[in-house]
């Protein structure tokens, strides 16, 4: 938060209610929960929880969640959207969805190690810029046999919001283990790679576009799968 104080004017200890939590995400790695006002040209201002006023370059916003906080966002801000323009929302949610990321451990194995590698990121990708992501790194069944041990990742996709600019867009929807590389060769039976594109996704101002997601097995493949769009 220190990063932050060259930003923040003097606020005194009045803590004011705010009507909706958001939080501003700086691209040097610093955030701060409270309300966005409004853009005009290239400034962003942002009134936070501890009563002061924050004034900010449109270029140094990586992102705004728009909700009770960044683990479980609810829309995000697309820094390159322009002042004169009122957002829509693009919601995101999955049905019948599973799918696991697996990886081999040798005996002696640093499990931290093994368990980093084998985090899944759920991400979006508009326009070929990714505007949200989500990574679970947890490990949700560990299977022993013999001098190895098979660490499995079960991925459950939460539904998410982001807010973009009105227009048609070019929509990425991915799954992958973003740290597979020093074990990429202990994935059983590879690292996870699953990717829809879908192109001509129409967003109005104002108002909201629903994009489900869902996994369609390959015919007369064992434990192969395609991401899908459900419509209807």
């Amino acid at each position: 938060m220190k990063r932050l104080a060259v930003f923040l004017l003097c606020a005194g200890f009045c803590i004011p209610v705010l009507l909706r939590s958001e939080t501003l995400h700086l691209k040097d790695g610093s955030a701060v929960k409270g309300r966005l006002v409004k853009t005009e040209g290239d400034t962003v201002y942002f009134d936070t929880t501890f009563g002061a006023s924050i004034r900010v370059h449109k270029d140094k916003v990586a992102k705004i969640d728009f909700g009770e906080g960044a683990a479980s966002p609810q829309g995000e801000f697309d820094a390159s959207m322009s002042s004169t323009e009122v957002p829509g929302t693009l919601l995101v949610s999955f049905e019948k969805f599973e799918l696991t990321s697996r990886i081999i451990m040798d005996r002696g194995g640093k499990k931290d190690e093994y368990e980093r590698e084998n985090a899944v990121e759920q991400s979006l990708l508009v326009n070929q810029k990714k505007v949200y992501a989500l990574v679970d790194s947890t490990t949700d069944k560990i299977v022993r046999n013999g001098p190895e041990t098979m660490l499995r990742n079960d991925v459950k996709p939460v539904e998410f919001k982001v807010a973009l600019a009105p227009g048609i867009h070019q929509c990425s929807i991915v799954f992958g283990n973003p740290k597979a590389s020093e074990y990429v060769e202990r994935f059983d039976p590879g690292p996870l790679d699953k990717k829809l594109v879908l192109d001509g996704i129409r967003v109005n101002s104002k108002e909201t576009t629903a994009l489900r997601v869902g996994l369609k097995r390959k015919a007369w493949r064992v434990g192969k799968s395609e991401l899908v769009r459900i419509v209807n």
